[in-house]
């Protein structure tokens, strides 16, 4: 993914932007020296808008490098100071979807997980620990279809932590496909089969309530389930 013109961009005003984040591709500059989506979406901003020198682009929220799906970035301090505000309450709705291996059978349709996860900072890595330890992580999770061998799950997280939907899915028997670090056996292309595919917040500046969504694309059509529409 190189140049403006790679970016998926899925809505912009005066005030957000909100693209599809490929799965491999960094939200910020790391060692890799990769090209990152927030270096993408200032390039598009300067060439679009012919903005000159140091244009401004707020980052919000994240998802990891693994991950593909729906992220919104601001366009003024503003909007990014009202948006970060959402996130911190927790009144932003993330909905993704997971292709999993049934290492464990799926006994139920559904639940919550609550769990109290910690991270280690040296190997970023994060692990399952006993009460009193860590920060807990909750996630709402429904089955909705189930092969011979993958299952895909709907996930809805009420908490933000690092890695959380990875490390509760493995912690259940159901590693995600591709996420080798998590116990994931399956090898899945520039990624791991998990992704955002709806993200809801109010605007910074209408107060409406705005849902966007995006499909997965490419090698989500290898796993062999049918996806229901985002």
């Amino acid at each position: 993914m190189s140049g403006a013109a790679a970016l998926r961009i899925l809505f912009q005003d005066n005030h957000l932007f909100v693209v599809a984040k490929p799965s491999g591709v960094p939200v910020q500059g790391d060692v890799s020296g990769a090209s990152s989506l927030l270096e993408l979406v200032r390039e598009h901003r300067r060439i679009a808008e012919e903005k000159p020198g140091n244009v401004f682009v707020g980052l919000v929220h994240r998802l990891d490098r693994a991950v593909s799906g729906v992220m919104v970035f601001a366009k003024t301090s503003k909007a990014a100071a009202r948006l970060s505000e959402q996130f911190r309450a927790r009144t932003v709705e993330k909905v993704y979807w997971a292709a999993v291996e049934m290492q464990r059978p799926i006994t139920s349709p559904g639940g919550v997980w609550k769990t109290n996860l910690e991270k280690d900072e040296r190997t970023n890595v994060v692990r399952v620990v006993g009460a009193g330890r860590g920060v807990e992580a909750v996630t709402e999770w429904k089955a909705l279809s189930k092969g011979p061998v993958n299952a895909l799950l709907e996930l809805r997280p009420k908490t933000g932590r690092s890695h959380q939907l990875r490390v509760q899915c493995a912690a259940a028997g159901l590693p995600i496909v591709g996420d080798r670090r998590y116990g994931g056996k399956t090898l899945f292309p520039d990624g791991i089969a998990l992704h955002a595919v709806m993200l809801s917040f109010d605007h910074p500046t209408t107060k409406e309530r705005v849902k966007f969504s995006t499909a997965p694309m490419g090698d989500w059509k290898a796993l062999g389930m049918k996806l229901p529409r985002s």
